[in-house]
């Protein structure tokens, strides 16, 4: 009886101890005007929210640019300051890129949008050839061409390979619809573009872009190869768990680079803002005509979600505003156009998780885009905190019952087993394995890319699993030695 009432009170004590912990507020701060120290404030207290190193902001409107690197490049490294020509891994924010590039050979009369991409890649295939067959440039550049987006597996923990490989492997994979009939966002798309813009031009996409667009540019620290950001000072990346930043390497495969691996910093990205603000031109050269912009950021197929939101050639459109963000697993970038206005931004951060931290990121450009155009703009909803206070205790009290349960089982491992004992395990096992098969299938991911996006979260439901496995196991094994 003692026992049992001390097990109550220490229960109740966690209960409490969880509730205070979670009702603590942490109070969000907005952004009162478009000054310089409000920016800067503003930034700050966003990185300290969001507990991100460091953090870069760059500014576009008109002729007028405003630069700054707020933080540090790691957690562990306060001498090693962001500054404005500070590279980080954009992730899907390249894709904008390989479509200038691709526009820019449109231009140059060397390929048509509306050719089948097996006239420039011939082995190009899918497991159906016959619909793969049917696949344009401009089905890749709108993710329209029917490719999942699990296509070709996307594994960043792999370094080797080559995009010739990656292409050559999607032939034992299968189209999800006709191509041209459905948007499917797909890394497989901007991969091939790569190559098609390797063929085309006769030399790799790195040279190219290097070329025609970084140089062209004055893109001094932008790359497409890890060695190269790293000798231009690379912010080191990490991946937060449980709401903290834990500094990750990862190989980020040059086979990928097309579609997600291309390094830039802050100051190098207004001046590819500046050229969609201008209609193609930097600096008296022509990039890409006014036409190709305008092609570029045409809102090409509707998203059903977001609602109201386009998809144009590497582009989110929605409203006038054209933007994309890049959710490289250890970073975050985010570049937000207002061509009306003539305004633009872009977001550097070196920590992300996908489905977390990189929500809370996006919003920030928004606000200060907002704020820049005399618009009054709070943001709402939970905050970052608070949210990652709740998951943390959810996460442990689930930690917490299954450790429970298996410890109940060593210390009645003599008794009679009831059904009713593993009617418990059995349904929260089912629960929490259908929720992880659910987002994996929704989000069209394995369980290694999963892990990678959102780690905490993945790392706790896997072993939720094996806790309750292991324990019906226990559950099994008592029971079958109680019958001799």
């Amino acid at each position: 009886m003692k026992k049992n009432i001390q097990k109550f009170a220490v229960v109740i004590i966690l209960i409490i101890a969880t509730i205070i912990y979670v009702a603590i507020p942490y109070k969000s701060k907005q952004l009162n005007s478009a000054s310089q120290e409000d920016l800067d404030h503003y930034i700050v207290s966003k990185m300290e929210e969001l507990r991100i190193p460091g953090m870069a902001l760059g500014i576009v409107e008109g002729n007028e640019v405003f630069l700054k690197g707020y933080g540090y490049s790691s957690i562990s490294a306060s001498n090693e300051i962001i500054t404005p020509k500070t590279p980080f891994l954009l992730g899907s924010t390249t894709k904008s890129i390989t479509a200038m590039a691709i526009m820019q050979l449109y231009e140059e009369g060397l390929l048509d949008l509306d050719e089948k991409v097996v006239r420039y890649l011939p082995t190009f295939r899918f497991e159906n050839q016959e619909e793969s067959n049917k696949i344009t440039i401009r089905h890749l550049l709108n993710q329209t061409s029917g490719i999942a987006g699990s296509a070709g597996g996307s594994d960043y923990l792999d370094g080797s390979g080559t995009r010739e490989e990656f292409i050559t492997e999607l032939k034992d994979e299968t189209l999800l619809v006709t191509p041209g009939s459905t948007y499917q966002y797909a890394e497989a798309n901007y991969v091939i573009l790569g190559e098609v813009i390797s063929v085309v031009a006769g030399q790799s996409y790195e040279d190219y872009i290097k070329e025609k667009i970084f140089i062209p540019l004055n893109m001094k620290n932008s790359c497409t190869n890890q060695e190269d950001a790293l000798k231009n000072g690379l912010a080191h990346g990490n991946i937060t768990w449980f709401g903290y930043p834990v500094k990750t390497d990862l190989p980020y495969p040059k086979k990928y680079a097309s579609a997600s691996v291309v390094y830039s910093s802050v100051e190098d990205l207004t001046h590819y803002v500046s050229c969609y603000l201008s209609g193609g031109d930097y600096q008296n050269k022509e990039i890409l005509s006014n036409k190709g912009i305008q092609e570029i950021t045409r809102p090409a197929v509707e998203l059903e979600h977001p609602e109201g939101y386009f998809y144009g050639m590497g582009w989110f459109v929605s409203n006038g505003f054209a933007i994309h963000d890049g959710r490289p697993t250890n970073y975050y970038s985010v570049i937000l156009l207002n061509p009306e206005n003539n305004k633009g931004i872009i977001l550097l951060a070196n920590a992300n998780n996908r489905l977390i931290v990189a929500e809370y990121l996006m919003p920030i450009v928004f606000e200060i885009m907002d704020t820049l155009d005399g618009i009054d703009t709070r943001t709402s909803g939970i905050g970052y905190r608070q949210l990652y206070k709740i998951l943390n205790a959810l996460l442990a009290w689930i930690f917490i019952f299954c450790i429970g349960r298996i410890v109940s089982t060593l210390k009645n491992r003599t008794n009679k087993v009831k059904i009713s004992n593993f009617i418990i395990d059995g349904v929260l096992l089912l629960v929490i394995t259908g929720l992880l098969v659910y987002l994996l299938r929704a989000y069209g991911v394995s369980l290694s890319i999963a892990y990678l996006g959102q780690p905490d979260i993945v790392f706790c439901m896997v072993s939720y699993i094996v806790l309750l496995v292991s324990n019906i196991v226990m559950k099994i094994v008592y029971a079958v030695k109680s019958l001799r």
